[in-house]
């Protein structure tokens, strides 16, 4: 296929996946605490256990809001509670030919499974990975992102706002080699984990701020280039508008951006993504702008 836009940067969330995926998929003995969908006073929700999840199939107006925006499918007048339009096959075709895109890498909810327990989460994990992987600790992360290759899928989603463990700790080598070994590319899809950058940056800044006293006490990182030019080597990243990331271009590398529409959230570009795009990219060179709509992402991910 020729391709012309790939948005790098899409979405399955939880109110969207089928509401039978646990329920038929995880071994039997697993079924009665696995996550299922009930009747509320406030509609269908995700439920696992005694905990409240997410609502289920879309809701309109406040209710189906995300931070007091309405979704984008509701936006394009085409939300129907109970149609799961982001994960049946023909309605989300429909939905990228009407915005004109050709292909799209799909994250899976950004939330994270609250399952306490380690076992089940694993269970209802694996139970997923025919959809999307998340991955989110060591012991089973190296696992887990080879059976993506043998799955055919192109990509694994780390939440890195659920790891316990900092993600620099050796623990995750295992991971890493396993990345390495099946050329799969690990997407960081922080989300709410703002937080955890912010903490780290400062942790990282007070360092540098007595860097004398701590290099002494904790020694260097035997690195054999630059930082950046090991950004510039291993790390791509995505966007929906951004008019001032498009002029630091020379900066960034033209050939580790990507553009995303981010369907269906609050703050996509669907269905107005030619919009946005023409918006954006209007004092963008021809090459470049062809890499960032579609050339990055189709060699990245093997298109």
């Amino acid at each position: 296929m020729e391709y012309r836009i790939i948005s790098a940067d899409d979405h399955i969330d939880l109110q969207w996946l089928p509401k039978d995926l646990w329920q038929t998929r995880v071994p039997t003995q697993w079924r009665e605490r696995a996550p299922k969908v009930v009747d509320t006073a406030d509609g269908p929700s995700w439920v696992c256990g005694n905990d409240r999840w997410d609502s289920w199939g879309g809701r309109k107006g406040a209710a189906g809001a995300q931070g007091g925006r309405r979704t984008a499918i509701e936006r394009g007048g085409v939300l129907e509670p109970g149609v799961l339009r982001p994960t049946t096959t023909a309605l989300r075709l429909a939905d990228m030919d009407r915005d004109g895109i050709d292909a799209t890498v799909m994250y899976g909810p950004i939330v994270p499974l609250l399952i306490a327990d380690p076992e089940l989460r694993k269970v209802c994990y694996r139970a997923y990975n025919d959809w999307l992987i998340p991955i989110d600790d060591p012991a089973s992360a190296a696992d887990e992102i080879r059976s993506l290759r043998k799955i055919g899928l192109r990509t694994g989603m780390f939440l890195a706002a659920r790891v316990e463990l900092p993600l620099w700790d050796d623990a995750w080598e295992p991971f890493w080699e396993a990345a390495a070994e099946t050329g799969i590319p690990i997407g960081f899809h922080l989300g709410g984990g703002l937080r955890t950058v912010a903490v780290s940056m400062d942790d990282t800044y007070r360092k540098f701020l007595d860097a004398e006293e701590y290099w002494r006490t904790h020694g260097g990182l035997a690195l054999t280039m630059s930082p950046s030019a090991y950004c510039r080597r291993q790390v791509w990243a995505t966007f929906q508008t951004d008019h001032a990331g498009l002029r630091m271009l020379d900066a960034l590398g033209d050939d580790r951006v990507m553009w995303a529409s981010d369907y269906p959230h609050a703050d996509a570009t669907w269905p107005e993504s030619q919009q946005a795009i023409a918006d954006n990219f209007k004092n963008v060179p021809h090459a470049s702008r062809r890499r960032i709509l579609c050339d990055n992402a189709r060699e990245l991910y093997g298109l």
